[in-house]
């Protein structure tokens, strides 16, 4: 039988988990994310959800380098009302 302190630290332990999801999702949270390919490259547009315009920046990895590495880059100027 689970003792109370376990019970505890589980639940303790599911709240964390949940936070964590939170913290990393809600950069996304009202952002528009666009893949398609440029010739046989991939590209991705980060824009504000309902926002068709907005000036343009275009972030870029070196040989090293991923579209994973550069998404904070993009969601925190998308959230600023860059494209």
């Amino acid at each position: 039988m689970t003792s109370y302190p376990q019970l505890m630290a589980a639940i303790a332990g599911i709240v964390c988990i949940c936070c964590g999801g939170w913290q990393l999702e809600r950069e996304r949270f009202g952002l528009s994310i666009e893949r398609f390919p440029v010739g046989t490259t991939p590209a991705t547009v980060y824009r504000r959800t309902g926002v068709s315009r907005g000036p343009a920046v275009v972030i870029a990895h070196g040989f090293a380098g991923s579209r994973q590495l550069m998404e904070a880059y993009a969601l925190t100027l998308a959230q600023a009302g860059y494209a």
